[in-house]
């Protein structure tokens, strides 16, 4: 444009360059939260949020988002490998191997997930391989680090473990590596096919404190914790009781685990549930129905309570109707429901019963630093009045449960954790989790969902497109470890958080076969909760021994008053 002469252009030219890159530093790697809050801010603001300078802070906890981030990769990759290794990405052909070049084009055109690396086998030994990065440096495996990769056969099974690196790879495979930790050498690993979603939140107020959408962002970007809905199995069946113990029953009451089929005109065909085990156990309390899992029992629970109640409960529990199936199928969790979804009906439950639901927006500023947002969450509180009785600065929640209903429920869901299928949540060494195990038919989907009084994390395992993920995998097996390994972090040096007992509990004895009343030392008895006015009034009056082998005698019910 001759505003400036050569010998200006020259010396602008030759000077050093002082301009760097200057932005906030991301303190959390969490791209699925990110983008949800992008979506919110734009739906809000209109795209003239890009450029206005506006800061938004989120309720995301990072500690916490880096937990989740790690237990999902780690949850995942630990599957996957129980599962065998698949191969190698794809083979080079020879002529590219001397081409260094072209070796590293190929490495940079292979689609692999942001936290491995891509490399191609340059040299092969029996136990070591001499690879190429895509980085461009080189490096060593071992098959001490590839001795996992037990050729994949199918869902079900795998072949031997490789004695060699040769059985499985060779010159020119394209595979992924992961540098280990103080060692100049790396591990073999492959992308999983299958995924997961973890969602935590803070039953007080639904505040998000991490949440996970995938395996890896950069290789999808589908949110599986928001949008996809899935069957969630047994993980749905706490809203089938605790809407039975909200309409008369106790945790006491008695059904029939026996056969059970449906014929109706409007069934494809004659349905026959079973339990997963296949076996009937007989009358059974429903505490320990629930703590086992049993099917039939579910099914007779649902149906004594009325499917039209339970759409009622799980309604107040923040489910659409539209998403839950109109028959006893209900009981099974045949529904269509998304990780965030069931992290939110169980965080109501983990409060003690009132409507909270989930939000990320916590504040935004604008440039100028001023506030121009600021989330005003319902919040959960059994007493909303300070001692001089001063309405509270928040909102106040609404009760949606019965709270001794949600209390008894809590308790038979920490049953789950200390005797039940949930057991292996026992390894955090904690006596204040509850939580449910879920798997649906044909292990296409494992789910776990437990808490605490201040936080709740609900964790789905399954592939996009569902298939069985294997006949192994459950609930217990596929999600809680990921579960676990992420509240070993957000609960470390916590103290035990525990629900507070409501008014209107009463605990009495009980006969563990009957249900009934138990007299003082009985054999076979335990206590058990109740809502006051359901406490069983019929005592266990057959002849049984006491802890001591003396036989006791038979007592009607109004000697004991």
């Amino acid at each position: 444009l001759g505003l400036i002469n050569n010998e200006e252009h020259l010396a602008a030219y030759q000077a050093p360059i002082t301009a760097s890159y200057h932005d906030e530093i991301s303190e959390i790697h969490a791209p699925y939260i990110a983008e949800m809050a992008r979506q919110e801010i734009i739906q809000e603001f209109g795209t003239e949020a890009y450029t206005s300078g506006m800061k938004v802070f989120l309720t995301i906890d990072s500690t916490l988002q880096k937990a989740a981030n790690e237990a999902v990769i780690s949850g995942l990759e630990s599957y996957d490998r129980r599962h065998g290794y698949r191969g190698h990405i794809k083979k080079l052909p020879e002529k590219t191997l001397k081409d260094r070049s072209a070796l590293l084009s190929a490495l940079d055109d292979t689609k692999i997930p942001s936290h491995h690396e891509a490399a191609v086998i340059t040299e092969l030994l029996d136990n070591e391989a001499l690879l190429l990065l895509a980085s461009g440096d080189v490096g060593k495996l071992s098959i001490k680090d590839a001795n996992w990769a037990k050729p994949f056969m199918s869902i079900n099974r795998t072949g031997s473990p490789p004695e060699k690196l040769s059985d499985f790879l060779s010159v020119g495979s394209v595979i992924e590596v992961k540098k280990l930790a103080d060692s100049p050498n790396y591990a073999l690993t492959q992308t999983p096919d299958a995924q997961s979603a973890l969602v935590s939140l803070d039953p007080e107020n639904g505040a998000i404190k991490a949440l996970v959408g995938g395996y890896d962002f950069s290789l999808s970007h589908y949110n599986r914790a928001t949008q996809a809905k899935r069957q969630p199995g047994s993980n749905f069946k706490p809203f089938i009781y605790l809407s039975a113990l909200e309409n008369g029953a106790t945790a006491s009451t008695l059904i029939n685990d026996a056969p059970i089929v449906f014929d109706d005109k409007n069934l494809e065909a004659t349905w026959r549930p079973e339990n997963s085990s296949g076996k009937f156990y007989g009358p059974t309390r429903i505490r320990k129905a629930l703590y086992n899992s049993r099917n039939l029992v579910s099914i007779r629970l649902l149906q004594e309570t009325g499917v039209g109640n339970a759409l009622k409960t799980a309604s107040h529990f923040g489910f659409d109707r539209t998403d839950l199936p109109r028959d006893l199928s209900l009981a099974l969790g045949n529904a269509s429901l998304t990780p965030l979804m069931l992290a939110n009906g169980y965080s109501r439950i983990a409060n003690g019963g009132f409507e909270v639901n989930p939000f990320l927006i916590d504040y935004i500023e604008d440039y100028e630093g001023n506030i121009i947002f600021r989330a005003k969450p319902s919040t959960a509180c059994t007493k909303c009045f300070d001692k001089n009785n001063t309405a509270p600065s928040f909102t106040p929640a609404k009760r949606i449960a019965d709270a001794r209903a949600v209390y008894i429920m809590h308790s038979m869901l920490k049953d789950v954790i200390t005797l039940g299928t949930g057991r292996r949540a026992r390894s955090l060494n904690r006596n204040d989790l509850a939580g449910k195990t879920g798997t649906t038919n044909d292990q296409k989907d494992a789910w776990f969902s437990g808490f605490n009084t201040q936080l709740q994390t609900t964790v789905w395992v399954g592939f996009d497109q569902p298939s069985s993920l294997g006949r192994r995998e459950y609930g217990a097996s596929a999600a809680l470890p990921i579960w676990a390994d992420y509240m070993a972090t957000a609960l470390k040096g916590k103290p035990a958080a525990h629900m507070l007992q409501p008014d209107g509990i009463v605990t009495a004895r009980i006969d563990k076969e009957s249900g009934k009343a138990a007299l003082p030392g009985a054999a076979n008895s335990m206590f058990e909760i109740y809502r006051k006015e359901n406490t069983p009034k019929e005592v266990q009056t057959s002849t049984r021994s006491n802890s001591s082998g003396e036989r006791q005698k038979t007592i009607s019910p109004e000697d004991i008053y």
